[in-house]
């Protein structure tokens, strides 16, 4: 059986312009490192410009028996 996990990051504009950021990769790494497989990532909060503010990482891993 699987463990589900969700991990919220959250993205901020600054003046109308839209960031890049790699900081996800990280997150993505060390759960990896302890086991955990990245399964999507999940927009969480939406602008009403349509913006994604927030995601959700969905991750999981094999469940301790």
């Amino acid at each position: 059986m699987k463990q589900y996990d969700f991990v919220n990051r959250s993205y901020h504009m600054k003046d109308m312009v839209m960031i890049a950021t790699t900081k996800h990769r990280s997150i993505i790494a060390a759960y990896a490192a302890r086991g955990y497989e990245f399964i999507n990532m999940i927009p969480a909060e939406v602008s009403a410009t349509g913006c994604i503010r927030k995601i959700d990482l969905a991750i999981s891993k094999e469940a301790d028996a």
